[in-house]
């Protein structure tokens, strides 16, 4: 992720944020998902990581996912 590259299954997540990518990842009865925005200032941040047991990613998981790539946003473009 750090050097470009997408993982094998990961989906672009335009709802959380531009750049913001989903890894998906399948176990048993439930799934797994991690939303990530990589390369922003030289730095993958992992906005948010659940489980999920139905189709339908929860309402909650997507305002945090959106929440934190604004925290991330703020902190790339904040003086150093």
């Amino acid at each position: 992720m750090q050097q470009g590259k997408i993982p094998p299954g990961a989906k672009a997540v335009a709802t959380i944020g531009s750049g913001v990518w989903e890894i998906r990842i399948a176990a048993n009865d439930s799934w797994f998902r991690v939303f990530y925005l990589a390369n922003l200032g030289g730095k993958v941040y992992i906005l948010h990581g659940f489980q999920k047991k139905s189709n339908q990613t929860p309402r909650n998981a997507v305002e945090t996912g959106r929440r934190r790539y604004r925290i991330a946003i703020e902190e790339s473009s904040a003086p150093v």
